[in-house]
Parts: structure tokens; C-alpha cells; sequence
């Protein structure tokens, strides 16, 4: 007891006199900014105390926000006199510092409590956002499980949950998010396109097909006829051109389902149709920087191979040539020029 006295005693010490200089920053709600910082708050890890000291050069007040400060003082010096300090506060940022140390010790429930009272949901959203954004998929699912905590009712949250999940391969987790998602939000399309793709994975099929013609049915967009054409397709399911021609209704620009439509006509036989589709396919990804031109050169080295068999000759040399251009070990494009007796001399 004495020595929680004692870090109370401290705690409310420093924080007067950072208030004396103007060194709290009472706007500034939201405090762990800092990457390390960020990762000690997601791990409940302690041990970045040992760092907060006047010796240590990574913590010099010059480099932190005031409100940071403060909250490293709660953890760091005596979590336990958290709650004695906060009783009865109310501005947001002291709220969301006392929801914090209730984190770190362990009391999830206090801590959803004191940032419901701090109406720190957008904090956590940002960061979960930023996490999906650079793939950074369990701090995701961090992120979204708090939110998810702080408002259950946004089908979002759960459907970014469910996206992080499944990146992490971790696919029976997902299910019930997205199902959720779609529970809240029935015209989150994404969503059920995830729950077929997410079974088509585990292959059960049959849900796989379930989910993605619902998707197809309710929105008929492109998007869910892309998904919906290449699971038939795989599955060599006669429905597989309905659903591409429906797509390319939609958007008939989409290079997917165009490449889609080449490959089903070319497997039945209609090659001269196969052509048209891929040429359309191939087109948008000429203007790529070459770098980014891995489709193209799948898409054109099989178009040249195509060429061969028309009878193409010169659309085959060039268009072999073309790949070349990008990629210059490319084994199709090189095996279209062997068998024509062709160099790349004169294109």
C-alpha cells in the first residue's frame, strides 16, 4: 500500500508539473505512435520500462508527445495507482490513457469500458486500416477484435477481421467473421465472396458454390462473376459461360474475364473466338511499366502460342517478341520462335 502511495504520489507530481510548463497536451488523445511503443501496447509487454529513464536517449520528452509521456509514467512507474489517479476523469485523452493501463494489466473488460468513455473507436480503426494496408495481418486482427469490441454493429470490422484471418491462412477463423459481416450487412459483396473463396480452399465445394452464387445473384457485378467464372471453370462446370458472358456484360473491358472466356473457348475447341478474348485481355497490359507486366507476359507468351496455331506467323514472331522485350528467358515465347525458325532481329 505504501508503495502504491508512493507511485501515486510521483505520478500526480510529474503531471502537475508538465501542466506548470505547458508540457500536457490535452488534445492529444491518442498516445502510442511510436512503432515500438505501438508494438509494447499490442503484446502487453512491460519490459519497455526498463528504457524510460533520463539516461536513455530513445525516450527524450523532445521526441515523444506529452500525453505519451504520461501514459509511460502509468505503466512504466506503477500501473496499480491507475486507478486511484483516474477515478472520476473525464477528459477524453486521460480516459483513453487510464483504458490503456487497464489493457496492460490485463482487465480487457475495464479497458473496453474506459475507451467506450473516451470514444477512442477511431483510433483503433485507423490502425487497423494501416495494418491491413502494409499487411501487417496479426496486428489486424488486433485491432479489429478491440474495435469489434467497441461497436459489434459495423459489418466492416468484421469482414477486415475475416480478410486478416484468411491472409494468415487461418481459414476456419474467418468464416464466422465474414458470416457475421454479412449478418450485419447484407449487400457487403466482398464478404461473400470471401466465404467462397475461404471454402473453395478448405475444398468444400459445395459451400464454396453456395457463397459465390449468392454473390453472383444478388449483385451480378463483374467482380462476382470473375470470382464465380474461375471457381466453375476449375471445377469444369458447364454454368462457367453463363457466368463469364454475364460478367463481361457488366464490364466488357475486365482483362480477367476476358482471359477467362479465351480459356473456356479454347478448351471447347473455338480457337479463332479464343483469340479475340485474349487479344482484348492482353491489350490493357501493354502499357504497364515492365516491372509490373507479369500478366502480360502469361497472357501474351499463350496469345503468340495461339498465333502458331492460327497459322499467325508474323503476329506470333512479334508478339513473342514483344514478351521477350520483358522477359527474355521467357520459355514460351522463346519455344514460338525455335519452332518458326525466328529471331527477334527485325522487330
Amino acid at each position: 500500500m505504501i508503495k502504491i502511495r508512493l507511485h501515486f504520489f510521483l505520478f500526480v507530481c510529474v503531471l502537475l508539473l508538465m501542466t506548470i510548463f505547458g508540457m500536457l497536451d490535452r488534445n492529444s488523445m491518442f498516445v502510442f505512435v511510436q512503432p515500438r511503443l505501438l508494438d509494447a501496447f499490442l503484446e502487453r509487454d512491460t519490459s519497455i520500462c526498463s528504457d524510460f529513464n533520463e539516461s536513455t536517449p530513445k525516450f527524450q520528452k523532445s521526441n515523444l508527445n506529452n500525453s505519451l509521456i504520461a501514459g509511460l509514467v502509468i505503466i512504466c512507474a506503477a500501473p496499480e495507482a491507475a486507478d486511484h489517479f483516474f477515478a472520476g476523469v473525464q477528459a477524453p485523452h486521460l480516459l483513453f490513457l487510464f483504458g490503456q493501463a487497464k489493457y496492460l494489466s490485463g482487465d480487457n473488460d475495464g479497458a473496453i469500458a474506459e475507451w467506450k468513455k473516451a470514444d477512442a473507436l477511431p483510433y483503433f480503426v485507423r490502425n487497423g486500416e494501416e495494418a491491413l494496408h502494409y499487411e501487417k495481418w496479426s496486428d489486424a486482427i488486433r485491432w479489429y477484435s478491440i474495435a469489434i469490441q467497441l461497436n459489434s454493429g459495423v459489418a466492416e470490422y468484421w469482414y477486415e477481421r475475416s480478410q486478416a484471418n484468411s491472409e494468415l491462412g487461418n481459414l476456419q477463423a474467418a468464416i464466422p467473421d465474414a458470416i457475421e459481416a454479412i449478418q450485419r450487412n447484407e449487400d457487403l459483396e466482398d464478404a461473400y465472396i470471401l466465404l467462397g473463396q475461404t471454402y473453395r480452399h478448405l475444398g468444400e465445394l459445395d459451400e464454396a458454390e453456395q457463397w459465390l452464387f449468392s454473390a453472383f445473384d444478388r449483385f451480378g457485378t463483374s467482380r462476382s462473376s470473375l470470382y464465380l467464372g474461375s471457381f466453375l471453370l476449375e471445377t469444369r462446370d458447364g454454368r462457367a459461360e453463363r457466368v463469364i458472358r454475364a460478367g463481361l456484360t457488366v464490364d466488357p473491358m475486365n482483362l480477367t474475364l476476358n482471359y477467362q472466356m479465351a480459356v473456356l473457348l479454347y478448351s471447347r475447341g473455338n480457337l479463332q473466338e479464343a483469340v479475340i478474348y485474349l487479344e482484348k485481355a492482353v491489350e490493357p497490359l501493354r502499357s504497364l511499366a515492365p516491372h509490373q507486366r507479369a500478366l502480360y507476359v502469361a497472357y501474351a507468351s499463350r496469345l503468340a502460342s495461339w498465333y502458331v496455331e492460327l497459322g499467325e506467323r508474323e503476329k506470333a514472331v512479334s508478339e513473342a517478341c514483344k514478351v521477350l522485350n520483358v522477359s527474355t528467358d521467357n520459355e514460351r515465347a522463346l519455344s514460338v520462335l525455335t519452332l518458326l525458325s525466328e529471331n527477334c532481329e527485325g522487330e
